[in-house]
């Protein structure tokens, strides 16, 4: 779900995700994978309250 994000968090400099930086991440990922290597990524959103529903749909519209 890479299309989906937004900024990136670098050495805690957070900055707008750019073309650039998500091929950069997709050929990463790339070349991890043929070397059999999973790759795992971690997501955040910082929110005001809880929405009533917790599910995919309902946080993106927040």
């Amino acid at each position: 779900m890479l299309k989906r994000i937004s900024r990136v968090v670098d050495n805690d400099n957070v900055t707008p995700m750019s073309d650039d930086t998500r091929e950069a991440i997709l050929a990463q990922n790339k070349g991890l994978a043929v070397q059999a290597l999973r790759v795992l990524g971690m997501a955040y959103k910082v929110v005001a309250e809880l929405p009533a529903t917790i599910d995919s749909d309902s946080v993106e519209m927040i």
